[in-house]
């Protein structure tokens, strides 16, 4: 009796160092932050997937033109983004999709551009200092497919950033926080070709501001910019 009794004590020790060897093989996922912005002047809505076609959706509603999915965890290492139409009645079809290598705890912006017929996306981490009292950072996208070189200035002419070619991305940069009105200019004529709305920059904060839409173009599709707050 002695004896069974020591050899089902055995079998239960060795099943419970077995349990914890498992425990301790487990691999604990780590993650970055990615946010997706629909940038794309003539694409219709879309729905973003990440890392392989049947993947769970990184955005709760349909993304629409000028909308972003805000920072979704992301898990870290080398995966395929998925950017798929979103037609009312019938399946999602893929428009485009991209290689993203992706490491933990850093952030990054994915931004779909061109046309519906030739969607592209541009691939950018997300990394800032925090701004100093009474400052905010800013870093400025010129998505536009068929505007001139960009300046961005007042309306005396300092520029804030200058010769932004289609795709050009710059840096984030330290601001004086509070009220700004620009003006889009045609860098090589100087021709003002938009004024654009107000901006109120926040100390403390970290922004982008994109430019996007169509030159000589009205409505909805016409050239102007959004702005994203990466860090409120």
């Amino acid at each position: 009796m002695k004896k069974q009794f020591t050899l089902a004590a055995a079998a239960l020790i060795a099943g419970i160092s077995l349990l914890s060897a498992c425990k301790k093989e487990e691999v604990v996922k780590k993650y970055a932050k990615l946010n997706v912005v629909h940038a794309g002047v003539s694409t219709p809505g879309v729905n973003i997937k990440l890392g392989d076609s049947t993947s769970t959706k990184l955005n709760n509603f349909v993304l629409g033109y000028l909308a972003n999915t805000g920072y979704q965890p992301a898990e870290e290492g080398t995966k395929t983004l998925f950017v798929n139409t979103f037609l009312v009645g019938s399946q999602d079809t893929l428009l485009t999709k991209t290689e993203l290598i992706l490491k933990e705890k850093m952030n990054y912006s994915v931004f779909i551009v061109d046309s519906f017929s030739t969607p592209t996306t541009i691939f950018v981490g997300d990394d800032w200092k925090n701004p100093e009292n009474g400052q905010a950072m800013i870093r400025m996208l010129q998505l536009s497919p068929n505007a001139p070189r960009l300046d961005v200035t007042n309306d005396t002419g300092k520029k804030y950033f200058a010769n932004m070619a289609y795709k050009n991305v710059s840096g984030y940069t330290a601001i004086d926080a509070g009220v700004y009105q620009w003006e889009l200019r045609d860098t090589n004529s100087t021709n003002i070709i938009a004024e654009l709305p107000t901006m109120i920059f926040n100390t403390g904060k970290v922004y982008t501001i994109y430019i996007h839409g169509i030159d000589k173009m009205a409505g909805e599709k016409r050239l102007m910019t959004s702005v994203i707050v990466n860090k409120d």
